[in-house]
């Protein structure tokens, strides 16, 4: 490598001089899984699987090892270090380490890359001189080669006596060694300049120990790289949040099932977006996120202003809790905390009715969570789900929700607590507790013993017929019984919910059945069915009511149900299957075509069977179709194209690009510049979730944003580069970067061009095949000559090369480590193969023993 960049190749020197000449180079490494199998190596004679190989006298003192020992040393792992050139003209593999699961640690990858980048940074000279040991160079075969000064460490500078040796930095990885002063020759070295891996936990903490030595001024000055997670990854975690959860992207759920909703609904975006880059099954293909990110698709989805997408049943992702059929009369659906949505799922023949608890996660998680008589509607107030039975009573969910927990109470709020049972407030913690459980206790026998229900509101003798939240610890209760609209507080008594009844209004005498409610700026929406029916509003103040709309006109033909939508109302039109919105004194459709149907797509080609009920997150509206049995959502594509437009930057960034394309490259400033409008934009759309909830604690998937550890391998990216460039400014301003030289690409490559021959090979099949695979590697990456037989015209020119593939050096079959008898190698097989059943059972992910050693090929 060092050979062919400092020859007379196109690669700039980062720093060149009569006594030193550095060349700048990234370091990218990546892991592949192995098969965790011993197998013989009838070559060596030693057994080969295990961190290290296993000779016949480790065999025989070692005849039935335990599970520990094959958690701390079966390898399950082959990681790869490529290098190449900063300007990305030249890259070569020089590493590989086979590590157990329990080498993954930080600790462990940060003295691996340490390890590695010290032997890199040897000159050429030294390196050639280095005795390597069965083909591995360790670290102490070139340790004689010293480049660095105590002084100008010390100072931060060059010395008198290093300037006089012609030295040009008091850095130690871009100065002569000292063999080569010695010898009056030209050092010829490299300098790592950046480190890239994946963003798997492992490697992100290794990177932050390194960041945090350099910090504190205890990491080498010989180590001068920055460490970037890699940016081919970091867009896979990226789109990977996008793909499995409906993020929260202005307000509005964004994923990638809507991009697949669109596509399917028109034939223009299916020619130019393939239908893999919807599904989200290759999740190692960048060909996705590229699709994805055209600006051809960016300006389709960009036009498309509402979409219907179906999330239960799911139509692209079939689960055990999630699909055709097990939710059949959706009728009732109101909004949780952010992620959580909760529906009522009526039978009609038995009057009886299910609770679900539906996850937003892709497919939407569902759970049943209560069964109940003949329940019609619901609501959510701080934690807690009330389901009104109809004509009978008031259900809570969960069911000890009325129940004073004493556990986490301090002293104060004890004596609080007692106060307002007239209980004495005197003694210790323990009295205290004593006291509250002996009154709740015999308040429970109380009840049971009037049988009422520990998971109901005790309302007395109210028979309520519809609820709808109106503000905290209050609900909207309407009567058809009785006739009245109240309200009802709520509030625990240490054993169930009370509630205290306080009458609104009378029904209109035209107002037969109130069949949905909600409260929307001090106004009561009460959907009924009346002669006719419609949609009434109720003054809270005044208890004054107007007929909003009448059902049978063409603004509202059967209206089934109502929800406020940020400063406008709301409402199913059942009758022509459409979702309406009132907006002052006009009526406008949100969402349906009036023909009877189950299409998902734009909101003005989507179709509905039964519209029964609706809810309202945000700007995102949650309805349920009765009669498909379906729970849908509408909502705008804006977030998404923003969300797709700022992740296309990060590729662009770091040139990434469809294959055979021409782009045109970022530079090193233009690249941080790309990196920072990606962070600014993750980080304003996780403070605005933030805000919705009244946080600042971290914030997660399930919260509705990207995962926090992708917004940190994002934030390393700016960070890292900003130190990069004031390296290279500090060193050498005029060098040129290829920014594609600090992805891991070429490992990725190298991986899966072995596993064309053995998709999970074994650590023996590994290390047998990698000098095949990386020869054919680099066969495939460099131009080379082919000579057909049939007439010169068709001989291909044969290209200009700094090396001809012929020359390069091809390593020799290792000798045998001992001479085994037959009886000795049959008996070193069958302690192999006693031990390969077990070694896939018995591995386990949460053993933390380090890595002993590290193969360097030379």
């Amino acid at each position: 490598m060092l050979q062919l960049a400092t020859n007379d190749s196109k690669v700039v020197p980062l720093v060149e001089s009569s006594t030193v000449k550095v060349i700048g180079l990234t370091m990218a490494n990546d892991g592949t899984a192995l098969k965790p199998s011993i197998l013989y190596d009838e070559h060596q004679k030693v057994n080969v699987g295990l961190k290290d190989t296993a000779s016949f006298d480790f065999v025989r003192k070692n005849s039935n090892p335990d599970p520990d020992f094959l958690r701390q040393n079966v390898v399950t792992d082959a990681d790869i270090t490529y290098i190449s050139t900063i300007d990305n003209n030249i890259s070569l593999p020089v590493a590989v380490t086979y590590k157990p699961k329990s080498g993954k640690t930080g600790e462990d990858i940060k003295s691996q890359f340490l390890y590695e980048v010290c032997i890199v940074q040897t000159c050429l000279r030294c390196l050639q001189q280095a005795t390597s040991m069965r083909h591995i160079l360790h670290k102490d075969s070139v340790s004689n080669c010293n480049s660095s000064c105590s002084e100008c460490t010390e100072q931060g500078k060059l010395c008198d006596a290093c300037k006089n040796e012609n030295h040009l930095s008091h850095i130690p990885s871009i100065r002569a060694c000292n063999r080569c002063i010695e010898n009056g020759v030209q050092c010829k070295r490299g300098a790592v300049l950046v480190i890239t891996a994946d963003c798997e936990q492992g490697n992100k903490t290794a990177f932050e120990l390194l960041i945090s030595d350099r910090e504190a001024g205890i990491l080498e000055s010989k180590y001068i790289f920055a460490v970037l997670p890699d940016a081919v990854h970091v867009g896979k975690s990226l789109k990977a949040s996008f793909a499995n959860w409906p993020i929260l992207l202005d307000t509005q759920r964004s994923c990638l099932p809507l991009v697949h909703t669109v596509r399917d609904a028109h034939a223009e975006l299916k020619r130019i977006l393939p239908r893999d880059s919807v599904t989200h099954k290759d999740r190692m293909d960048i060909n996705c996120i590229l699709h994805l990110t055209k600006s051809s698709v960016l300006t389709f989805l960009e036009s498309v202003h509402g979409i219907v997408h179906t999330i239960i049943p799911d139509k692209y992702k079939i689960s055990a809790s999630n699909k055709v059929g097990l939710y059949p009369h959706p009728i009732a659906i109101t909004a949780a905390n952010l992620g959580t949505l909760y529906v009522i799922d009526h039978n009609p023949k038995t009057s009886s009715s299910r609770l679900l608890e539906i996850r937003q996660h892709v497919p939407a998680e569902v759970k049943i969570v209560g069964e109940y008589s003949d329940a019609r509607s619901l609501a959510y107030i701080e934690g807690t789900v009330y389901i009104c039975e109809h004509n009978k009573t008031i259900s809570v969910y969960p069911k000890n929700t009325g129940k004073l927990n004493m556990k986490n109470l301090k002293k104060g709020e004890l004596i609080e607590e007692a106060r307002k049972r007239d209980i004495p407030t005197n003694g210790t913690v323990a009295d205290l507790k004593n006291r509250l459980t002996n009154y709740l206790q015999s308040l429970e026998k109380t009840y049971k013993e009037r049988r009422i229900k520990m998971d109901t509101v005790d309302i007395a003798d109210y028979l309520p017929s519809c609820i709808s939240k109106a503000a905290a610890q209050m609900l909207l209760v309407s009567s058809d019984i009785e006739r009245i609209l109240s309200t009802v507080d709520i509030n625990s008594d240490g054993v169930i919910m009370k509630g205290v009844v306080n009458h609104i209004a009378n029904y209109p005498t035209y107002v037969r059945e109130v069949t949905c409610m909600a409260l929307h700026e001090n106004q009561a929406y009460m959907v009924h069915n009346g002669n006719p029916g419609g949609l009434v509003t109720l003054d809270m103040a005044t208890g004054v009511a107007v007929r909003k709309l009448t059902n049978g006109t063409g603004e509202c033909t059967l209206c089934s149900s109502v929800s406020g939508y940020g400063e406008t109302v709301i409402f199913c039109d059942s009758g022509i299957n459409q979702v309406k919105e009132i907006i002052g004194p006009s009526v406008r459709v949100v969402a349906g075509t009036g023909q009877i149907g189950n299409d998902n797509g734009p909101c003005d080609k989507a179709s509905f069977s039964q519209l029964f009920s609706l809810c309202t997150e945000m700007k995102n509206i949650f309805v349920c179709d009765a009669q498909t049995g379906c729970v849908e959502v509408i909502t705008d594509m804006k977030g998404s194209v923003r969300f797709l437009t700022h992740l296309k930057l990060l590729y662009q960034a770091f040139g990434v690009h469809f294959k055979h394309q021409n782009v045109e490259r970022a530079n090193l400033e233009e690249a941080k510049d790309l990196v920072r409008r990606l962070s600014d934009y993750l980080h304003e759309t996780v403070r605005s979730v933030q805000v919705i909830l009244d946080t600042d604690r971290q914030l997660n998937w399930p919260d509705g944003t990207i995962s926090s550890k992708t917004l940190k391998s994002v934030d390393m990216i700016h960070s890292e580069l900003s130190y990069l460039q004031s390296q290279i400014t500090s060193i050498n301003s005029s060098i040129p970067i290829n920014m594609l030289s600090c992805l891991t690409v070429c490992v990725e490559n190298l991986h899966a061009l072995g596993h064309f021959k053995c998709q999970l090979p074994t650590m023996l099949e590994h290390a047998r095949n990698l000098s095949n695979t990386v020869y054919e590697g680099i066969k495939r990456s460099v131009l080379w000559a082919a000579y057909y037989f049939t007439h010169p015209s068709s001989y291909y020119p044969i290209p200009e090369n700094d090396m001809p593939l012929s020359s390069l050096s091809a390593m020799e079959h290792l000798k045998p480590k001992a001479l085994l008898s037959k009886d000795q190698e049959r008996e070193m097989r069958e302690w192999a193969q006693g031990l390969r059943k077990v070694c896939s059972t018995k591995i386990s992910t949460t053993a933390n023993d380090n890595v002993q050693h590290w193969h360097i090929t030379t």
